[in-house]
């Protein structure tokens, strides 16, 4: 007959052993490969949003807030843009300084608004 005592020492062990793993492991969360990546995971949770803030800061780069984005988005918003080659998204006028910049840009409009560089990056 196992005494009273060493049941009790018998069932804090078998507790202790399945409270101790439990504590040991610590998750850390992912994190996206790139900034670039980050920015489009929270796109993907916002919608829009994300996509609206990039050209509510690209329109004041010229100082006028008027949803045109007169500088070319395709040369990291540095060259004047042409009236000649324009692009809408989101309800602004994207500006750009040559049918190459308007093309590459407009190729995946989404991906360039969020990749879009600006002059003090």
């Amino acid at each position: 007959m196992i005494s009273r005592m060493a049941r009790c020492w018998g069932c804090w062990l078998v507790v202790g052993a399945l409270l101790v793993p439990a504590g040991c492991k610590k998750e850390e969360p992912a994190e996206p490969a790139s900034p670039i990546g980050a920015l489009a995971e929270k796109a993907a949770e916002v919608g829009e949003t994300t996509v609206a803030a990039v050209l509510v800061r690209a329109d004041k780069v010229d100082g006028a807030e008027d949803k045109v984005v007169s500088k070319c988005a395709g040369c990291a918003l540095a060259m004047d843009g042409s009236p000649d080659h324009t692009l809408n998204a989101e309800g602004y006028t994207l500006r750009f300084c040559s049918a190459e910049c308007k093309d590459r840009f407009a190729a995946d409009t989404t991906k360039s608004i969020l990749e879009m560089n600006f002059p003090e990056d």
